[in-house]
């Protein structure tokens, strides 16, 4: 009996315990209910409207070539000895590609090199020539000197009747006929002059010279033979003259014979210059025979005219080739461009200069380039070519493969622009939410362009005016609203609303009735 008793009053004093805490609860739920609530606001994040052009990006396939390929000919024909590289080889520029058979070449260079050795025996012989004719004049020169000094002497010394009654016999028949006859012969080695000169111009051929030359000796040999006979004449009037007018006829001859040996020297010189640049001719000929000799023989080797990489190989060792025809063919594999095929329709995309990326094998920006050919006409396959530089290194490239290039081009030109995501769809009418004054705008678009990042509309807006992007499905028109970022932080506004309001009474731990907490605000 007696622990019935003990557990009925535990049971008693729980249950006033519990009742307490209920009235305790009731009380802070009330204070709540008293205190004014906080209004609340729909979070949003905006983006600025823009004017501008709507860029959209184009995805092509191109292939990378190299921009420079061309075929190595063999300029001569014969026999493969050697090939150096292997097709896919890299071959730098002035090396070894092939060789050929250098027997025959080699032949005709050592003939060459011996008949140019034989054209300098000529040409050292005129030379010899030149110099001994050139030796002769001047003691013909000097001769001459003595005996016109003599003359002059001569001429001082005897009477005008001495030198009257001289005159008188040169004026004989056969003085005038040996005056014409020098007349004669100086006209024939003016002759000879002119026509060497002519012909070291290759004006006239060689036989005129000669005949020229022929004319000059019968000339002279004629004006020899009329001076012998002048002097025969002269010395038969010695004999009936005066031994003075003897003596001043003879230094006049001896006057003209040394005038004559001047001439003959002169002829002889220019001769000499004749046969010289006759030798110097063949001679010319002749070098230029060994140099194309060695020419062959160098165009024996065949050498790579850049650096590049070995396409196709057209003959093997031990085969024959053609002259000009294709030895290998070579790419350079450092100069390369991508070139992409697009339809008609998307011509009018793309420009010359346009900036591109291109993607490599796993979708990522490889390395970038601009366009800088556009085909004016379209391919055998209805496309238009489009070609484009490669700004990085070349080396990440491979001829033949196949890249793809991202293109920016313009969509719509100078419209509103606004981000994609801030566009909200209702039974196929588009609309966004301007934020203007901390409340939500409702305004209806017409979208032109849409593209992933940005649009271009038709709406009632301005360009920087702000449009949300994030928290659209919260809104409606006139709707406060609080801007991510603006005025107060998110995280601070969204603390403030779930802490509890404290009154005194609390902090002093005791439980504030109604009528007290209205009496605080108060």
């Amino acid at each position: 009996m007696r622990i019935y008793t003990i557990l009925i009053s535990m049971m008693i004093l729980l249950t006033g315990v519990l009742t307490g805490c209920n009235s305790t609860n009731s009380t802070e739920e009330m204070d709540e209910l008293s205190l004014p609530q906080p209004e609340k606001k729909v979070i949003v994040e905006t983006e600025v409207i823009k004017q501008g052009d709507l860029y959209s990006e184009k995805r092509l396939s191109g292939q990378v070539i190299s921009i420079e390929e061309s075929d190595v000919y063999a300029n001569i024909g014969g026999r493969v000895t050697k090939m150096v590289f292997k097709e896919g080889q890299v071959v730098e520029k002035g090396q070894v590609i092939a060789q050929l058979d250098s027997e025959e070449q080699e032949t005709a260079i050592n003939q060459a090199n011996d008949a140019v050795d034989q054209a300098q025996i000529p040409i050292d012989q005129a030379i010899q020539q030149l110099q001994n004719a050139e030796t002769g004049k001047l003691q013909a020169t000097k001769r001459h000197e003595q005996v016109k000094l003599a003359f002059a002497r001569l001429e001082e010394k005897y009477s005008k009747s001495q030198k009257l009654q001289v005159e008188s016999i040169e004026d004989t028949p056969q003085k005038i006929d040996l005056a014409e006859l020098k007349s004669q012969w100086d006209s024939a080695i003016k002759n000879v002059e002119k026509s060497t000169r002519l012909y070291e111009k290759e004006i006239i051929p060689r036989k005129e010279v000669e005949q020229a030359q022929s004319q000059e000796e019968s000339a002279r040999r004629t004006y020899e033979k009329g001076l012998l006979t002048a002097k025969e004449a002269l010395l038969t009037a010695k004999e009936s003259s005066k031994e003075i007018e003897g003596t001043i006829e003879n230094d006049k001859i001896s006057l003209m014979i040394s005038e004559m040996e001047l001439k003959q020297s002169d002829a002889a010189i220019e001769q000499a210059k004749i046969t010289l640049a006759q030798a110097k001719h063949a001679a010319q000929q002749v070098s230029k025979t060994a140099a194309k000799a060695k020419s062959k023989l160098s165009e024996s080797v065949i050498r790579a005219p850049f650096t590049g990489v070995v396409k196709k190989i057209h003959i093997r060792e031990g085969g024959y080739i053609a002259q000009q025809a294709p030895i290998v063919t070579m790419f350079n594999h450092q100069k390369l461009k991508v070139v992409a095929s697009v339809y008609p329709s998307q011509k009018k995309d793309f420009s010359k200069g346009q900036k591109l990326q291109i993607l490599d094998v796993n979708g990522e920006v490889n390395d970038e380039g601009e366009i800088v050919h556009i085909s004016p006409y379209v391919d055998e396959k209805g496309f238009f070519q489009i070609e484009a530089s490669i700004k990085g290194n070349q080396t990440n490239f491979i001829v033949g493969e196949y890249r793809e290039l991202l293109v920016e081009t313009i969509a719509d030109k100078n419209q509103l622009l606004i981000p994609t995501k801030a566009i909200t769809e209702n039974d196929g009418d588009a609309f966004i939410y301007v934020i203007k004054d901390s409340k939500a705008v409702y305004k209806e678009v017409e979208v032109l362009q849409m593209q992933a990042e940005w649009t271009s509309v038709k709406v009632n807006s301005k360009p920087g005016e702000e449009v949300a992007v994030k928290g659209m499905v919260l809104l409606s028109d006139g709707l406060d609203v609080q801007v991510l970022g603006k005025n107060k932080p998110v995280e601070k506004e969204l603390k403030k609303e779930k802490e509890p309001v404290a009154s005194p009474s609390e902090k002093d731990g005791k439980v504030a009735s109604p009528s007290e907490k209205d009496g605080e605000s108060k």
